[in-house]
């Protein structure tokens, strides 16, 4: 029997492609997140080829009830042996509105005999934020200065939005 143990870390999409590690990530439905995955073979025999989940977990115990988001497949790996890689993957809409640890769970089909079954998930350090969707106020497109609203003075604007990354623009004449 083989024993794989995994390590996760989450990264934040910064320009250019480049990671930073963080302690908390946030990603908006359809967004992307970049997840970095070492696994461990603590064995002394050379484990086969096998699949690594990525999943989102609300308790941190990354385990079959965590909604899974991809499957990398994962070579063979020597003994006492490692692997790293990185995935991205798209959040979806179905977690919106919580606070997630990303995790990883090798081998999550059981395919490898292994001395210990309860090694193989593991949580990020991190947590991952996914807020609810911003709906747009009745004063959409207004995101420039070409695009802005005129409103009238001494009057009362209520129920806008604040979406992020949107810019909204109004105008007056005073």
């Amino acid at each position: 029997p083989v024993s794989v143990v995994v390590i996760c870390r989450v990264l934040p999409l910064a320009p250019f492609g480049s990671a930073i590690p963080v302690k908390r990530v946030t990603a908006h439905p359809g967004g992307e997140v970049k997840v970095e995955v070492t696994v461990l073979n603590l064995s002394t025999r050379a484990s086969p080829s096998f699949e690594t989940s990525i999943r989102l977990s609300m308790d941190g115990t990354i385990d079959g009830s965590d909604t899974e988001v991809a499957i990398v497949p994962s070579a063979a790996l020597g003994a006492s042996g490692s692997a790293t890689f990185s995935k991205k993957f798209i959040v979806p809409a179905s977690v919106a509105g919580n606070t997630w640890r990303v995790g990883v769970f090798a081998d999550p089909t059981n395919q490898i005999a292994e001395a210990s079954e309860t090694n193989n998930g593991r949580a990020s350090t991190g947590s991952l934020n996914v807020p609810m969707p911003c709906t747009d106020d009745m004063y959409e497109e207004n995101d420039n200065a070409g695009q802005s609203k005129a409103l009238a003075l001494a009057t009362t604007i209520s129920n806008l939005k604040v979406c992020g990354g949107d810019e909204d623009w109004f105008k007056f004449t005073a």
